[in-house]
């Protein structure tokens, strides 16, 4: 679930609304992950932010301020919230499933 929008799609009935769904969609594994903004998509995404929510550009010029990720402290409450509402409606962190490789392959027997 992933890029997190800091006022936009942090919301914790968003959020909760994603995570239902996803369970109620068969999800048994769901991670979560705060917008960053490398250079490229800063500017464009600066620019379209700009254009729609004009009051929500001062806090992500000094949040994203010299930096592609959004400090962990400021991401911290809707990760949480995150986790939570995986524990309330019984959907995994999916890094902490550790996949096994399929068992090495048995030689048949040539036919004599």
């Amino acid at each position: 679930m992933a890029p997190i929008l800091p006022g936009l799609s942090d919301r914790q009935d968003r959020v909760e609304a994603v995570v239902q769904a996803a369970r109620e969609a068969g999800a048994t594994g769901l991670w979560a992950g705060m917008l960053h903004l490398k250079s490229g998509t800063r500017e464009h995404f600066m620019s379209v932010l700009a254009r729609h929510w004009p009051e929500l550009v001062p806090r992500y010029e000094h949040a994203y301020e010299q930096r592609a990720y959004l400090p962990a402290a400021a991401g911290e409450a809707t990760l949480a919230n995150v986790r939570r509402l995986r524990a309330a409606h019984g959907v995994h962190d999916r890094r902490l499933v550790v996949l096994k490789p399929p068992p090495e392959p048995e030689q048949l027997p040539l036919l004599d």
